[in-house]
């Protein structure tokens, strides 16, 4: 049943789109008129460009109260356990990471979405606390299925990347010569997104291609969080030890010590954010060859990929090891099984 959902996916997927959509044409603006007496004039629409306003996004509600929470200046030190412990457990195991990780956002989408809906209208008495209530027991009951569910989850979660590494090929396909003309018929789009969708499934399995590829990808991520985690202690200690900051030459007071988030976007988005950090805090950045260097970017994804490549060296010799384990415990079965078959074939010795 699995095998067939997997392969009928992106068959749907991919039908979806077409070849050439249509365009309607819409009708024009009749002349503005007076509203004839029999009939009441219609009420007018909100302000929203003649559209009706839709239902709060869940995942654009779990962004905002997201930003929102990792923000706060008394709470960053919160977020700093939070970014060293996930940041450590995805150097330590990739799998098990992504598995977790999966798991509580699926409960923290289901409970923001459950809390957007309750918002606006659980606002007196006990529903002002139930709404919280109601939406964790959602969020727990969501991720209680996913983990519980995980194999299954696994073949979804490998429909959403291999559709979203489709869509991103089909674009580079349609811009490319030659190719485009291919990428716009209907058998390109059933073949490739099938493929897209195997190796997507291929990627997050963990019987398959999981602990390879989240041997690579989890520890970039936790090396980043763990040196984001390392910039902001050490500022705050600069902060709360004047005397530790006035032998480094540096002032830094307790509200001018960056985000966690801030650091973790120095090293993730190096060419949109600014470098915070010790040398910027203290106007000790260097120049080279006319050029300015930013220490604290430099440092930081420097210690970042030594990190990475630490880690990742340690997952994907545990991932052989492992996979090398299990293919030697089936060989041995399959040998057993053998010699099993061949005793029972023998013929029973006459007396």
């Amino acid at each position: 049943m699995r095998t067939l959902l997997f392969l009928a996916a992106p068959f749907l997927i991919a039908c979806l789109g077409s070849e050439a959509p249509a365009v309607v044409a819409l009708p024009e603006e009749a002349p503005a008129s007076k509203p004839s007496p029999a009939a009441p004039a219609e009420a007018p629409l909100p302000a929203t460009g003649g559209i009706q306003v839709p239902i709060p996004n869940a995942v654009q509600a779990f962004k905002a109260d997201f930003w929102k929470s990792i923000t706060i200046e008394h709470f960053q030190w919160a977020v700093a356990i939070v970014a060293m412990v996930v940041g450590l457990a995805a150097l330590y195991d990739g799998r098990g990471f992504f598995k977790i990780l999966v798991v509580g956002c699926i409960g923290a989408v289901f409970f923001c979405f459950v809390l957007s809906q309750l918002r606006e209208t659980w606002v007196t008495g006990a529903a002002k606390i139930m709404k919280y209530v109601a939406s964790v027991e959602v969020g727990l009951f969501a991720g209680l299925a996913a983990y519980k569910g995980w194999e299954g989850t696994q073949l979804l979660l490998g429909l959403v990347v291999g559709v979203y590494l489709y869509q991103n090929l089909e674009a580079l396909a349609l811009v490319t010569p030659y190719v485009q003309i291919a990428a716009q018929h209907s058998i390109w789009m059933v073949v490739v997104c099938t493929l897209m969708v195997a190796l997507g499934s291929w990627m997050v399995h963990e019987r398959y291609g999981a602990g390879r590829v989240l041997g690579v990808a989890a520890p970039l991520f936790g090396s980043s969080l763990v040196v984001s985690t390392f910039g902001y202690l050490f500022m705050f200690l600069i902060s709360t030890n004047p005397a530790f900051g006035k032998s480094l030459n540096v002032t830094v007071l307790p509200g001018d010590v960056p985000a966690v988030f801030e650091f973790w976007c120095m090293i993730v988005f190096p060419m949109h954010s600014k470098a915070v950090g010790y040398f910027a805090a203290a106007g000790k950045n260097i120049v080279v060859g006319g050029n300015p260097v930013e220490l604290d970017r430099v440092l930081s994804i420097f210690f970042c990929f030594v990190f990475f490549a630490l880690s990742a060296r340690y997952q994907l010799r545990v991932d052989k090891d492992a996979r090398a384990q299990a293919s030697g415990a089936l060989k041995a079965r399959l040998l057993v099984q053998d010699d099993s078959a061949d005793t029972n074939a023998l013929p029973a010795s006459v007396p």
